[in-house]
């Protein structure tokens, strides 16, 4: 099983499941560090976090869900549905 690392979930929910665990299962390690955990969702994100992000989750309602407002997981979700695009899509522009 460790060689192969098959993963019985299939991976058009996998990033929401983690991100519903806040467990990142291919690095075994949390999403959102236990830092993080008690801040209000829009100020969930570290420097490594995209500055795209951060901007947007201030446009994002009060009502909205806590998942759609923290940066650290929005990333998480984009990275994992769209892969290095994603990542590539969420840098800043060169100046």
């Amino acid at each position: 099983m460790n060689v192969f690392n098959l993963d019985p979930i299939p991976q058009i929910i996998k990033p929401i499941w983690e991100v519903s665990e806040n467990r990142d299962r291919f690095s075994d390690r949390p999403i959102l560090p236990m830092r993080l955990q008690n801040l209000k969702p829009e100020a969930q994100y570290d420097p490594y976090t995209s500055d795209t992000l951060k901007e947007l989750v201030q446009w994002i309602p009060e009502e909205a869900p806590d998942w759609m407002r923290s940066p650290k997981k929005l990333e998480h979700l984009i990275r994992g549905y769209f892969g290095s695009l994603g990542s590539y899509t969420l840098m800043p522009p060169i100046p």
